[in-house]
């Protein structure tokens, strides 16, 4: 009886980890995805009203911090990771920006149209996980 429960516990240990926690982690970081392409979509369109330089400043700080963390959680993945690493330098600019002028050169500079593209092509291919939440285009 004691050998059988030790056998029991040798191969639960030498499991791998569960796909449910790689799903997690996806649907995590594509909802971070389509938070900061919100962002940048205001950021790229100014012209929409889509939200003032304070509340951009506000939404890059909040969305920081969180693409920290995502781009850990991401760095062995060699899409996704360059990605949220240029993100995270957009982010950055924007978080420390001082006026609408800074905007227009923080959208010149670090070339946020590229990124865009590249974060609308990474959602894509990411497990969709509330498209019922989803803000309308535009949106902070």
């Amino acid at each position: 009886g004691h050998q059988f429960g030790q056998r029991k516990t040798d191969s639960i240990a030498a499991l791998p980890p569960t796909p449910p926690t790689q799903t997690v982690v996806l649907v995590v970081v594509g909802s971070h995805l389509d938070r900061s392409e919100r962002l940048l979509v205001a950021l790229n369109h100014p012209e929409e009203g889509a939200g003032d330089a304070a509340e951009l400043q506000s939404e890059a700080r909040a969305l920081l911090d969180e693409n920290r963390v995502c781009l850990q959680s991401a760095a062995h993945d060699p899409t996704l990771a360059p990605v949220l690493d240029q993100l995270g330098s957009v982010l950055a600019d924007l978080a420390a920006h001082s006026g609408n002028a800074d905007l227009a050169d923080i959208q010149r500079r670090r070339n946020t149209g590229d990124l865009l593209f590249e974060i609308r092509v990474l959602r894509n291919r990411m497990p969709d996980s509330t498209p019922s939440t989803a803000s309308p285009r535009g949106t902070i």
